[in-house]
């Protein structure tokens, strides 16, 4: 691949849930045949006490893309999964999200800066 790649690490721990109470505030969303996804901060997961799964940190890839374009993020997926680092990818408009687990979110940056910067 020969596109530059940028990435951020961005400060918040997220994490993923199905109660409906944290889709105002949710920073992503998603709904599926079978109940809505809703991925929050940590931080207010807790505070209201709801349930929630994987705490994770989103890596965002600050080079604009295209929803056309081929092979970015089995690119990226590919590069993370051979250091066994786990990924969730969300697609945007312009840019694409990973999230990865909190405890490997700093390695994550490090691996696709180095391998793909």
């Amino acid at each position: 691949m020969k596109i530059k790649l940028d990435f951020e690490l961005l400060n918040s721990v997220y994490v993923y849930t199905q109660d409906n109470r944290a889709e105002l505030d949710a920073l992503m969303s998603f709904k599926e045949h079978l109940s809505a996804c809703f991925i929050i901060e940590k931080q207010l997961a807790e505070k209201l006490k709801i349930h929630f799964t994987y705490p994770c940190n989103c890596i965002h890839l600050t080079t604009k893309t295209d929803l056309l374009q081929v092979g970015i993020t089995a690119h990226i997926a590919k590069t993370l999964a051979s250091k066994n680092i786990p990924c969730n990818t969300v697609s945007a408009f312009n840019h694409d999200y990973f999230f990865v687990p909190e405890d490997r979110a700093k390695d994550a940056l490090t691996l696709l800066r180095n391998a793909l910067s």
